[in-house]
Parts: C-alpha cells; sequence; structure tokens
C-alpha cells in the first residue's frame, strides 16, 4: 500500500498539470492539423482590426476557396473574394495564371502565376501563427469555461505571453467548436514595441461556412468585367509565408 506523502503528492499533482496543459494543448493541435492535412477548404471570415494610431477599426469580409493543397501553405487553384474598409478586391488564381481586380478602382491585374504562390488567406495565416506560439515554451496554453458561438458550444483556449518589466504581452482567446474541432473564431489582444514606444493592437475574427470540397476557379472566373482597364497596384494581402498578417 502505497502511503501517500506531500513530497508525492506534489509529484502527483505536478504530472496531472503537465497531463492538462498537454492536453489542452492538443484540442488547439488536432484544430490546427485538420486545417492544414485538408487538400481543399473553403470559408466565410469577418475581422476587425483596430487602427493603432486611433483611426477607424479596419474591417474585412472575405469568401475564400482553396483547392489542391501542394505543401508549404501553397494551393493549386484560389479564390479570395473581399470587402474591406482598406479596399473590395478579388484574387483568382490556378496553376498557369492568376487575375486580381480591383472593384472600386475598375483596374485588373493579370500575370502569370508565380510559382504556385498564394496570398496570405486568414485562415491559414491564423494557422500558422498559433501552430508557432503554442510550440514557444514562452507561450501557456489554458482551457477556460466552454462558451458558445452562433449557437455552437466551443471549447474556449487562452494561449499568452508576457513580458511585465517591459509590460508587453500577448493574448490570444480562441474558440473551438466541440462539435467538429473547427476554430469557429478569435480574439486577441497585444502590447508590441513600436518605434513610438508600445503599441496596442486588437482583432477579432470569426469563420462560418466551413466546407472541404472547394471548386477550383473555370474559365468564367478568369472574365474581366466590362469597364475595367489594365494597371498595377501594389497587392492588399501578403504572400503565404510571409511574416506579415492578413490587415
Amino acid at each position: 500500500m502505497m502511503i501517500l506523502t506531500a513530497k508525492n503528492f506534489a509529484l502527483a499533482f505536478c504530472l496531472l498539470l503537465a497531463f492538462t496543459a498537454k492536453a489542452q494543448q492538443q484540442i488547439l493541435q488536432s484544430s490546427i492539423d485538420k486545417i492544414t492535412n485538408s487538400p481543399g477548404i473553403s470559408y466565410k471570415v469577418s475581422e476587425i482590426n483596430n487602427d493603432p494610431s486611433g483611426g477607424s477599426d479596419q474591417r474585412a469580409e472575405m469568401k475564400v476557396a482553396l483547392c489542391n493543397r501542394l505543401g508549404d501553405n501553397n494551393y493549386e487553384s484560389y479564390m479570395i473574394d473581399c470587402d474591406a474598409s482598406y479596399g473590395k478586391f478579388k484574387y483568382v488564381g490556378n496553376s498557369k495564371q492568376q487575375l486580381e481586380l480591383y472593384l472600386k478602382d475598375g483596374i485588373y491585374v493579370m500575370k502569370p502565376r508565380e510559382a504556385n504562390k498564394t496570398y496570405a488567406d486568414p485562415l491559414n495565416s491564423l494557422v500558422n501563427e498559433l501552430n508557432r506560439k503554442i510550440n514557444e515554451t514562452r507561450y501557456t496554453t489554458q482551457i477556460l469555461s466552454d462558451t458558445t458561438i452562433n449557437n455552437v458550444d466551443c471549447y474556449q483556449l487562452f494561449v499568452e505571453w508576457g513580458n511585465s518589466s517591459k509590460k508587453l504581452y500577448d493574448r490570444i482567446y480562441v474558440f473551438v467548436s466541440k462539435a467538429d474541432n473547427m476554430i469557429l473564431g478569435l480574439a486577441s489582444d497585444q502590447a508590441a514595441t513600436s518605434k513610438s514606444g508600445t503599441t496596442q493592437l486588437t482583432r477579432k475574427i470569426s469563420f462560418s461556412d466551413y466546407k472541404f470540397s472547394a471548386k477550383a476557379p473555370g474559365p468564367k472566373d478568369f472574365s474581366i468585367p466590362a469597364g475595367f482597364k489594365p494597371g498595377e497596384k501594389t497587392s492588399l494581402l501578403p504572400d503565404m509565408g510571409t511574416t506579415a498578417a492578413v490587415r
């Protein structure tokens, strides 16, 4: 018969904490793996980011379809339709060409596809960020009380890093569906250093209408609307694999 000493109790408690932390991280890792292992996915997303300079929030509504994952977060074809405070645009690409339509300006950019380059969509950008942070020792992951998002029961996970001496922090709340383990939302608050001092960044993202049978764009999707003229524009989305976040 084992006698429970203070030392044994402390060891058991530490093991329990380690097991709980691992289980919490596995919930999020399972969701990440489900997305990254999918050959194709489509979804809708709504995003709000604050303007650190004190201006109006940046808002975006997107419909995204990604087909035939090639690895390194690139896809053979994609379609991103966005209506945002910083622009209204549509990006379409297949293995040979890519089309950018800037709907408010009436400008199109048609060019050869650059080595299967895919623009950084909100979901994969978020997944890459979370996958990196939950595997960094400086970040901790906790599971908070369950909640609901659009009437769907969700796990609520809290990923955090902080430096109290410099008053810096990174706090991320992730909402994962208990039914299918898909990420339905995120809210984050970050205090980061900048040239002007400490900058506070906040964002809220919600995902919906997930489908794992995204349809590849066809010839009609590459049609140029009447009245549009060729032009030069700087892409409003970074490339997948860059460190820049989706605006």
